[in-house]
């Protein structure tokens, strides 16, 4: 009943006042009539009924407190007055709500993204039900593929499953009917093969996809194995052009033609990140014979969908049952004992640890950084606006008003215009991503990529905004409403001017917001700036050899020989052998194939300048790399034979490493100590190290994307040794029918050899990394200078406001306009240098994160970027500064007294 009535007193208030009052003046004419009946006069029957009842407004008062919730009224009283209040000054809130929409839209368009990348499933029905199965061996080792008779075992013998679904990937051409046949690739392959997905007959219906146009698989064309495929949408529009036609046309793949029968939705991908360009039937690939025997081909993955209400842990007893039986009835090397199940299907599969987990902090840090800069521009404004309101405190204070009301009157209006900032940066983080996103990742990102990402946001991206948009009421309004309300109110109605109490004032307050502003724009512009010139010195850097006639290969040995090492050997020896074959060797890494590069620890053998304990770049090659890279050999020998099959105690280093190790001496002879291990990133603290003896001196190359892949050290790549190697190779056409010409040499030797792209195809995939961080930086760099300097134009606006009175006084004793503009330009600038010197702090430290990020960027500390930046952003600032106080400095003193 308590609860009806103060829901009656929330909705039905002017009813519920209306039968207050009358009631109450019921009670006052009782009392009259009887005061009148007592023998007095109808005047004083009246004034006694007032005296005898109370206060009537306070009985009313305590009614309504009775009734219903004070602080939802109230809450909705500073609602509209903040609405009125915030109307009022339109100038001053377009203002705020942009600067907040600009800071938190930035931000909501981040996290959509990566909420899009990270946190969502694939668009499947009810995909927290999916769970991917692999096998484990007895020892616990995971074994990899199925059957296609473990997997009727599987889908047959499971009480926990509702569907299982088998599905495997393979390489193929499609052309349509009529078409040329493609042009072949390096390999001998088509160039323009395209990923299909062999799938069994349910796989449409354990997913959840409804085929937008024409249908799925039917059971008869299992059993016959008739000639359909289903299409990806991505590949009806993107190799199709969207032909409404496309259904019951026919397909070629690889010689043979297959009927389209449907076209998935534009969102379906399968269980993959990228849809491929479509779905064939299993029966088309796996109907034979061998494929139905227990030790047949094992290429199908697993994914199966829970029964309602089955859990995790009751599927796996489940299965581990059938594994085990098959296991024993079939034992052997691939065999399964139990399996192991994964949980839903990720958008990716990729979690962020290590690296990604760096570049992720730095990514979500530098974007918060522009919040910063936002809430820093709308307190300094609240500042502003708190001095203007004086005098409304102090009258509000003077009725009664106390100080935690006045403060939640002001946070209302803060964290309204904080709402309101965060429906626009929404807005705008949409925008963002669906037009200028693509734009800015389009060279960083394919496009196929880019069409599979959903961005558009969830209850999460909503929440991660209310989050943010609470945290910059916080940060924002918070202490200007302290402050504003901790105003004397007897100064306040008596002068307009500062009253604040407390050793911080706000004018204190607003010179550190004013600083902490400049320090992390500046950090913002120079991590930029070094992003931008570390991209200039990677695209002009003199690399001492031509990418584009390297090639990198993969080396498939003769399968007869049981010593894989010799094959291997053999192999290389048979390659060079080929007629248009100007150099080839095998390298660990392949050249910018690697983003982080090995690296090994030496120390110098007897006098040295400059080489005790120091980490260089290190490559395991043969003999034969140095000629197909085509760098000259400047003193002594390269790797011969004998060297290939052991783990040889001789090392070759670049120029630059014998410049530095022994200056003005002949390095052939000298000795080195390696470490025993390499390492990829890091240090090694406990480095086993070899004396080693140099052999050779070779001219400086640039195999990485940092400035120190100069400094090198070559170790021979012994080929008894189970390690990681592909092939480079130069041959002496750059043509495709050459490389054709080579592939096919090397068959006839008996020996697979597939071309990869040349090397600076992978020198331009590895710099995507450096642009794309390069251009997200310069982006937030721009915008948060643009923020900074209409933040710092703003206040210095203000300022000048505020001593207009001062400026007359110096006008009017003979101070000059230069003096005056001077005097504020000297002051203002006094903070931005105390700024500047924090961001540049400020912008090490951060730069040196980035350097964990991008491997082979060394440009933490680049004097050139940094001072160039600060240069920039001092000269804007200047201008900032200069402009509000001229106009200052044109008042007419008369005009300026007379106004104060």
């Amino acid at each position: 009943m308590k609860l009806w009535t103060k829901l009656r007193a929330l909705f039905l208030r002017k009813r519920l006042e209306r039968e207050m009052a009358e009631e109450m003046q019921a009670h006052l004419d009782e009392l009259a009539e009887r005061n009148v009946a007592s023998g007095m006069t109808a005047e004083e029957a009246r004034f006694a009924a007032q005296r005898s009842f109370g206060g009537v407004e306070q009985i009313k008062e305590r009614a309504r407190e009775v009734r219903r919730w004070v602080w939802v009224e109230q809450t909705w009283q500073d609602l509209r007055y903040a609405v009125r209040s915030l109307g009022r000054a339109p100038a001053f809130t377009i203002t705020a709500v942009l600067t907040l929409a600009l800071g938190i839209g930035v931000n909501a368009a981040l996290f959509s993204l990566y909420n899009a990348v990270a946190l969502k499933s694939l668009p499947v029905a009810d995909p927290d039900r999916l769970v991917r199965i692999t096998g484990r061996s007895a020892q616990g080792a995971m074994v990899g593929g199925f059957g296609y008779a473990e997997y009727l075992a599987y889908r047959e013998g499971s009480h926990t499953l509702q569907g299982l679904l088998a599905f495997a990937e393979r390489r193929w051409t499609i052309q349509r009917e009529g078409e040329a046949p493609p042009e072949l690739g390096l390999d001998g392959s088509s160039a323009n093969a395209v990923t299909v997905e062999m799938v069994s007959e349910n796989y449409f219906e354990v997913l959840g996809e409804l085929v937008q146009f024409g249908r799925g698989f039917q059971p008869e064309e299992i059993r016959t194995g008739a000639p359909v495929i289903v299409l990806s949408h991505m590949f009806w529009q993107t190799q199709l052009r969207g032909d409404p036609d496309v259904i019951g046309t026919a397909l070629r793949l690889d010689g043979r033609m297959y009927t389209v029968i449907g076209v998935t939705s534009v969102r379906f991908s399968g269980e993959r990140t990228l849809a491929p360009a479509g779905w064939l039937p299993y029966s088309q690939w796996s109907l034979r014979p061998e494929d139905y025997a227990a030790d047949g081909p094992r290429g199908f993955s697993l994914i199966g969908r829970l029964k309602p209400g089955v859990t995790e842990a009751q599927a796996k007893a489940d299965l581990d049952v059938i594994a085990a039986k098959w296991a024993t009835e079939f034992p052997g090397e691939r065999a399964k004992a139990s399996v192991y199940l994964k949980r839903g299907l990720p958008f990716t599969e990729i979690a962020p640890t290590g690296r990604g987990l760096i570049a992720l902090g730095v990514l979500f840090f530098g974007f918060g950084l522009v919040l910063v800069i936002a809430c820093t521009n709308v307190a300094n404004l609240l500042f502003a606006r708190g001095i203007s309101r004086q005098r409304e405190i102090g009258v509000r204070l003077a009725l009664g008003a106390g100080r935690g009301r006045i403060v939640r009157q002001l946070l209302t209006e803060n964290g309204l215009l904080c709402l309101v900032g965060a429906v626009v940066g929404l807005g705008l983080g949409i925008w963002l991503l669906q037009v200028v996103l693509p734009l800015l990742l389009a060279p960083v990102a394919p496009p196929a990529l880019m069409m599979a990402i959903n961005p558009w946001p969830d209850w999460r991206v909503v929440g991660f905004t209310a989050v943010l948009t609470l945290g910059a009421t916080l940060a924002a309004g918070l202490l200007p409403a302290l402050y504003t309300a901790r105003a004397d109110f007897s100064a306040a109605l008596h002068q307009e001017g500062a009253a604040w109490g407390g050793r911080l004032t706000p004018g204190r307050l607003r010179r550190l917001l004013l600083i902490v502003q400049v320090a992390v724009c500046l950090m913002l512009l120079s991590c930029a700036g070094v992003l931008a010139r570390s991209l200039l010195n990677l695209k002009t850097n003199e690399r001492g050899f031509d990418p584009r006639a390297v090639f990198s290969a993969a080396l498939t040995p003769q399968a007869t020989i049981a010593d894989k090492g010799l094959a291997l050997r053999q192999a290389l020896t048979a390659v060079r052998t080929i007629p248009g074959v100007a150099g080839a060797g095998m390298a660990h890494p392949i050249p910018f194939e690697s983003a982080n590069g090995v690296r090994a620890r030496i120390e110098a053998v007897g006098t040295a300048a400059g080489g005790a304990g120091q980490d260089v770049q290190t490559s395991f090659v043969t003999g034969g790399y140095f000629e197909a890279l085509g760098v000259p050999l400047q003193r002594g020998r390269t790797f011969g034979e004998l060297e290939q099959q052991a783990a040889a105690r001789v090392i070759i280093v670049s120029e630059s490493l014998a410049r530095q190790l022994w200056p003005g001496q002949d390095a052939v002879g000298r000795t080195l100590a390696v470490s025993e291990e390499a390492f990829s990133r890091g240090q090694v603290t406990k480095a086993v190290l070899r004396e080693r003896e140099v052999i050779g001196v070779v001219a400086d190359v640039a195999v990485q994307i940092g400035s120190e892949g100069r400094t090198m050290l070559y170790q021979p790549l012994a080929f008894d040794r189970p390690v990681y190697a592909g092939v480079v190779l130069r041959p002496y056409r750059d043509a495709i029918a050459a490389r054709r010409e080579l592939v096919q040499a090397a068959q006839a030797r008996g020996v697979g050899l597939q071309f990869g792209p040349p090397l600076s195809a992978k020198l331009e995939q590895m710099e995507q990394t450096f642009l794309g961080f390069a251009v997200l930086s310069c982006s937030l760099g721009a915008l948060a200078l643009a923020m900074a300097a209409v933040g710092l134009y703003g206040l210095m606006t203000f300022a000048v406001n505020q001593r207009v009175r001062e400026i007359g006084v110096r006008i009017a004793l003979g101070a000059t306009a230069g003096a005056v503009v001077g005097l504020f330009v000297r002051q203002s600038m006094r903070l931005v240098a105390i700024g500047l010197g924090l961001g540049l702090l400020g912008a090490g430290v951060f730069a040196l994160a980035l350097e964990k990020v991008l491997f082979g960027f060394s440009g933490a500390f680049d004097p050139v970027a940094f001072g160039v930046v600060t240069v920039l952003f001092a000269v804007i600032a200047l201008f900032a500064c200069w402009l509000p106080s001229r106009r200052a400095a044109q008042v007419d003193p008369m005009v300026a007294l007379r106004a104060e």
